[in-house]
């Protein structure tokens, strides 16, 4: 479980660089609708393991991106309820943080079970 789990992490958290860079450039973050993200969108969507994907540019330094994953079996039975990572991407002049904790502020944070993600995503 965890490695499918880990597949689409391993892409949000490749997408910080991107993210940060456009961030810098244009001084807030990339609209959702921009080529970087639009790329991201279909890079994880195209990932066995994800069923939907949906991005949201919460203010000018934040965005969250949402992964719905499939069903995986075990407990991740691809419900809404318990199969949602999401990424809070939140920028600074001291660099760009991400979160993927269920306590990450975002408005449809993570719901997969801590002992399936990540250490930096556990609560």
């Amino acid at each position: 479980m965890r490695a499918k789990v880990a597949e689409p992490v391993g892409a949000a958290a490749a997408a910080k660089a991107t993210i940060y860079e456009s961030y810098v450039a244009e001084g807030e973050m990339p609209a959702v609708t921009d080529g970087i993200m639009t790329q991201l969108d279909t890079a994880l969507t195209a990932l066995p393991t994800v069923s939907a994907v949906t991005i949201t540019r919460r203010s000018d330094d934040v965005m969250d991106v949402e992964i719905t994953l499939d069903d995986l079996g075990g407990s991740i039975t691809g419900a809404a309820s318990d199969s949602r990572l999401t990424f809070s991407y939140s920028g600074s002049t001291n660099g760009l943080t991400v979160s993927c904790s269920s306590g990450s502020g975002a408005a449809n944070a993570t719901t997969v079970a801590d002992q399936y993600l990540p250490s930096s995503c556990r609560s």
